[in-house]
């Protein structure tokens, strides 16, 4: 998640950066680099997917149905051949 905050604080600065040259010469514009950081706030959130915390999860859910299908599987072996 620290690359996505990353990309997100990177895009906040060069935007910070892009309206201060834009508006360098006119006097009376009021900038607000909050309203910037909410307007960038969803990029954090399209990385949840991917976060380790996710893919560690999934990776247990199925590893956990391997295992369950890969136990049945031997279970249904056993019936057929030592019972």
């Amino acid at each position: 998640m620290q690359h996505a905050r990353d990309i997100k604080d990177k895009a906040v600065e060069l935007t910070i950066k892009e309206h201060d040259q834009k508006y360098a010469t006119q006097s009376g514009m009021v900038f607000v680099p909050e309203s910037v950081k909410r307007h960038y706030a969803f990029i954090e959130s399209m990385f949840e997917p991917f976060s380790e915390e996710q893919f560690a999860a999934d990776a247990s859910e199925a590893a956990a149905k391997l295992i369950q299908d890969f136990q049945s599987q031997v279970d249904e072996l056993k019936k057929r051949y030592y019972e």
